[in-house]
């Protein structure tokens, strides 16, 4: 195979990923998934765990004094 028969596939595959892309965009824009961004990001917080505060962490990691002042 020469090169120039390379450079179609890459481009076909590019072609189609950003086709793809641009469907999936606009099936997200029809059905509503784009709207109202900030009420569905403030919805997975709780009074247990307040915006701005981390309150998980690894098990076997202790938090950093960085990290500890910053929970409190």
């Amino acid at each position: 195979m020469e090169w120039h028969a390379y450079v179609f596939i890459i481009f076909g595959l590019g072609g189609a990923f950003f086709i793809s892309a641009i469907a999936t965009l606009c099936w997200a824009a029809r059905k509503g998934h784009l709207t109202n961004f900030e009420t569905v990001s403030r919805s997975i917080f709780t009074e247990d765990e307040p915006e701005g505060q981390q309150t998980d962490f690894f098990p076997s990691k202790k938090p950093s004094p960085i990290e500890e002042t910053l929970s409190v």
